[in-house]
């Protein structure tokens, strides 16, 4: 039995001295404090990823035991059934409780458990599948061809090319009480049915396989969708490409009215140009405080990015950021807003000739919102240590320059100190001074600690900036 040490304080202006005055045992508790007790240890995971938190607790005494299984919803019990659960016999031994469906395919025969669990469709609350196969899928697909009503989370991420489709019958069309679904690499065309009858969803995930030719949702049926959802907190759309919807053609002008997303704060879109293009132009996302977008590059200079600051204006929270950080790597840029990062771009493609070049546009394009930026850091990447930047002109760095004209204090990685030396020096140098960085005050030159965070510098000496 576990004890309880009950101590008093001897006087307030006197050192610390607890003196223990009475043993107890934790009986003495009442009821609702032990409840709060458990709550707290289940919450000391901050990954919540411990399903079966309850059990060592459950075995402590019969009270306990009691007060736990009495008290489910308050708890959020859930019983874990994955590949090395015996589910029947553990459905045998536990209360009907709530059950989290988990598969990886760490062992053989796994599967027979997970069949095992499917079958008990008015307790599935959770489906968390990584790793599928095709085979596998379609062997959990057949179990799950009618509705599972207690069902709040769905996530199912495939490893096969080309992507496993899922039958439109899957889950009965029908989701009412889902909060989350996250889909990798599994195409779904009758999604959309089911988002829309998820009004409660809180999060919506889609990596879709870059090969896949079958369910794919167009810009204008994903917009219909996540109007239909209006709790929806969290949006992540992966590798969707322009192919997956025909833009509208000159008669078919985009929808006057645009979808509202009233609980959205966090938006995460990797893709092309054209698809996002398309959707952002039909929703508003008013409270939008996140994003995170990275552009796949598939043409050399003719996208682009405008549309980004009139999305972005929508919202208040971006309005007044002032720090600003530049990646340049041979294959992609990055341009990110904030400490913690709150507005993310970059522009990926298999080699960029200039790197400088699109990032500059990026820039440019969004002119009105770096307006207020006043720490400026610029690196390159590590292992690349700027070797493909020989014989980078001018030019290209007075454009990226350029839009910054709020910066007072530009942080430098060794690797480009060169070539950005050479730029100042000319700004300093000429009538070209108050094109770019015009309030420029102090120069560092160092090396990050990690990507993306201002590291510890020293201040360069080798060009006076006045």
């Amino acid at each position: 039995m576990w004890n309880v040490h009950v101590g008093i304080h001897a006087a307030p202006k006197m050192a610390a001295n607890w003196v223990s005055v009475e043993q107890v045992t934790i009986d003495i508790l009442p009821d609702d404090v032990l409840l709060d007790i458990y709550n707290l240890y289940r919450e000391d995971d901050p990954l919540q990823s411990r399903i079966m938190w309850w059990k060592p607790l459950v075995d402590v005494c019969k009270r306990w035991r009691h007060l736990i299984f009495a008290s489910p919803q308050s708890l959020r019990l859930k019983l874990l059934c994955s590949p090395r659960t015996p589910v029947r016999e553990s459905l045998d031994i536990w209360p009907p409780l709530p059950m989290v469906v988990r598969y990886q395919p760490t062992e053989a025969g796994g599967e027979e458990n997970v069949i095992a669990a499917l079958k008990h469709r008015n307790r599935v609350s959770e489906i968390r599948f990584e790793r599928l196969t095709s085979s596998v899928l379609e062997r959990f697909a057949a179990m799950m061809q009618e509705p599972l009503p207690a069902l709040t989370c769905l996530r199912l991420h495939s490893i096969d090319l080309p992507a496993p489709v899922l039958p439109d019958t899957f889950l009965g069309g029908s989701a009412p009480c889902l909060q989350t679904i996250s889909l990798a690499g599994t195409a779904y065309p009758a999604l959309p049915k089911l988002v829309l009858s998820a009004s409660h969803l809180v999060e919506l995930h889609i990596s879709d396989d870059p090969m896949a030719t079958k369910g794919a949702i167009s810009p204008d049926v994903m917009a219909a969708c996540l109007a239909a959802l209006p709790n929806l907190g969290e949006l992540s759309l992966k590798y969707l490409y322009s192919r997956l919807g025909a833009r509208p053609a000159p008669s078919s002008p985009l929808p006057l009215i645009r979808a509202i997303l009233p609980s959205l704060t966090k938006f995460v879109f990797v893709g092309t140009s054209e698809y996002l293009e398309d959707l952002v132009a039909r929703i508003d996302v008013p409270l939008l405080d996140f994003v995170e977008i990275a552009f796949l590059r598939r043409r050399a200079f003719d996208v682009s990015y405008s549309y980004i600051l009139p999305f972005i204006n929508r919202t208040e929270q971006f309005k007044a950021l002032s720090q600003a950080f530049v990646v340049l790597r041979y294959w992609s840029c990055k341009v990110t807003l904030g400490s913690p990062t709150r507005l993310s771009l970059e522009i990926r493609g298999h080699t960029l000739p200039q790197p400088i070049a699109p990032v500059a546009q990026l820039c440019n394009e969004l002119s009105p919102l770096l307006s207020h930026v006043e720490s400026l850091e610029i690196s390159e990447d590590l292992e690349d240590q700027a070797e493909w930047m020989v014989g980078t002109e001018n030019t290209p760095w007075l454009e990226l320059f350029r839009p910054f004209s709020a910066v007072r204090n530009l942080f430098v990685s060794k690797g480009l100190q060169p070539f950005i030396a050479r730029v100042l020096r000319e700004l300093n140098g000429g009538e070209r001074e108050r094109e770019a960085l015009p309030a420029l005050r102090r120069l560092f030159v160092g090396r990050p600690s990690q990507p993306g965070s201002l590291w510890e510098v020293r201040e360069e000496s080798f060009l006076a900036v006045q």
